[in-house]
């Protein structure tokens, strides 16, 4: 179902609202932070490099430019420029086919390009994301450095070899040093010193507020007072849902445009008839039968290769589950509107087709509950080949099946032999997965099978390292308290990082900020 069209200043604001905010569903690791900043190195190089070549000489003059400071640390515009570039390059590489759609030109200067009606420029957007990273970062570096808290040789010995990698690449890619590698591919002022100095700062940061986060307990009692407090937040219902094209050709006069119109409504109205889910299935098989045949009579009908009955299927995916309340959109109005009962069906008609919704179940919470799964990432870059790195995940699964097949036994395992450093403390957990949160990976894709059970195990390829082992270990929270779960610690994280801006005395100096060329 689509969400209707949108301006293009709310579509710009959805996309980075979540940069402000700690991923509270999988912590960060040494290995996944520094590989992210390297894939981002890796696509500005080569894709967009508008920043860097605004000034490569005079680095040092934005370096000595100090426009942040607090108790014990002084941000200069050459780690300023380090976020706002990883923030600018990464929203670059996943947006590049709809840059002109949202009026955003990588040649240009981003302060002469107008971000919203306010005046706002796309500069200012970035800058405001690049600046609440650098607060978070920064303050959560001095509440590590008041807890006694610092990297262990073993993380600096992970920033040492990431950072050799990196010098490696700018010498393949012809560069004459690690600088002028890292000037263009994120900005001016970016260098060696400076990449190493937000590197460990970001190590430091997550490495206290993990620390932090894991001494956190919410009780179902406050799960539920929130939830009492946000309930449509939680609200969401499962539909089915059915589209009418309006079938006219593109040189059709008015009066063939109002037929066709006409005609996708009494289709529509005869679907709304319907009293139930089971009759709404009839009504459009009925429909969808019809429609075939019409269309063998005027074409050949080709050789199937697809075992799957078309019309089967089409009926299949007309359920929605799980639909959360939206505002924006009108169906979704009137789905949670109080009273909405199941099976009550609506028509709602758009330029180009007329859509019919059947209430299937109506607004709940999700009591489904998520799943505790433990992962051992197998990194490719690890062995001699992608062949003997799935051979060293099939080893791993085949040893763990022939043990006791518990999360303790995985866990060791884990331990020993997951790329992912992070193992060491939690044994490869990952709690409380939600399906659908890494939508699209091989991962969620095993997650959410319907026939996915507690002590299920397997290997599964990973597109960033190579191949995981995973294990399905226990039913977790249900899916509302999850999301309870996430916004209070949200909100926790919020209040801390203000509360430790008065603390440690955080200022910003708006001026110095803006020199930054961009």
């Amino acid at each position: 179902m689509g969400k209707g069209t949108r301006s293009r200043e709310n579509r710009n604001t959805d996309v980075l609202a979540a940069s402000s905010k700690k991923n509270n569903n999988v912590k960060k690791n040494n290995t996944t932070l520094i590989l992210s900043v390297v894939c981002i190195l890796l696509v500005g190089i080569c894709l967009f490099v508008t920043i860097g070549n605004s000034v490569v000489n005079g680095g040092g003059a934005i370096r000595r430019t100090v426009s942040i400071e607090t108790e014990n640390y002084k941000i200069n515009n050459g780690i300023v420029t380090y976020f706002f570039g990883n923030i600018y390059q990464n929203y670059l590489s996943t947006y590049s086919d709809y840059l002109s759609a949202i009026g955003l030109d990588p040649n240009k200067s981003l302060k002469n390009q107008q971000f919203s009606s306010d005046g706002q420029t796309w500069f200012d957007y970035i800058m405001k994301s690049a600046l609440t990273q650098i607060k978070q970062t920064v303050l959560m570096c001095e509440a590590a450095k008041e807890a006694g808290m610092s990297l262990s040789d073993d993380e600096i010995k992970t920033v040492n070899n990431y950072i050799k990698a990196m010098k490696q690449q700018a010498n393949a890619a012809g560069y004459t040093g690690l600088d002028a590698y890292l000037s263009t591919a994120i900005g001016a002022g970016v260098n060696e010193d400076v990449f190493r100095q937000c590197l460990e700062m970001e190590l430091l940061s997550d490495k206290y507020y993990n620390e932090y986060s894991d001494s956190l307990n919410f009780t179902d009692e406050q799960y539920e007072e929130y939830y009492k407090e946000h309930d449509h937040d939680f609200s969401c219902c499962d539909y089915k849902t059915y589209r009418f094209n309006v079938d006219a050709d593109k040189d059709a006069t008015d009066i063939e445009n109002a037929e066709a119109l006409l005609k996708a409504r009494e289709d529509a109205k005869a679907l709304a008839a319907a009293k139930t889910p089971e009759e709404f299935d009839q009504i459009l098989r009925d429909y969808l039968t019809a429609q075939a045949a019409d269309e063998e009579k005027d074409e050949e009908t080709s050789e199937e290769t697809d075992d799957k009955d078309p019309i089967e299927e089409a009926i299949a995916n007309t359920l929605v589950e799980k639909l959360q309340y939206n505002t924006t959109n009108e169906f979704s109005k009137w789905a949670f509107e109080e009273g909405r009962a199941a099976n009550e069906t609506k028509i709602i008609e758009e330029s180009d087709y007329v859509s019919v919704y059947m209430i299937v179940k109506p607004s709940y919470r999700s009591e489904d509950p998520t799943m505790n799964v433990r992962r051992i990432i197998i990194a490719t870059s690890e062995y001699e080949s992608k062949d003997a790195a799935k051979a060293k995940a099939d080893e791993i699964l085949a040893q763990f099946l022939a043990g006791d097949k518990t999360g303790a036994a995985f866990a060791e395992l884990a331990k020993e032999f997951s790329y992912d450093s992070s193992a060491e403390e939690n044994g490869g957990l990952q709690e409380n997965y939600v399906a659908g949160a890494e939508y699209g990976s091989k991962f969620d894709t095993w997650c959410s099978d319907e026939a996915r059970k507690v002590g299920d195990a397997a290997v599964i390829e990973n597109a960033t390292y190579g191949y995981e082992v995973v294990f399905y270990e226990s039913e977790g929270i249900a899916e509302w308290a999850k999301q309870a779960d996430s916004e209070l610690r949200i909100a926790d994280y919020e209040a801390k990082i203000e509360a430790l801006a008065e603390q440690f005395k955080y200022t910003e100096n708006e001026d110095k900020i803006n020199k930054i060329n961009a």
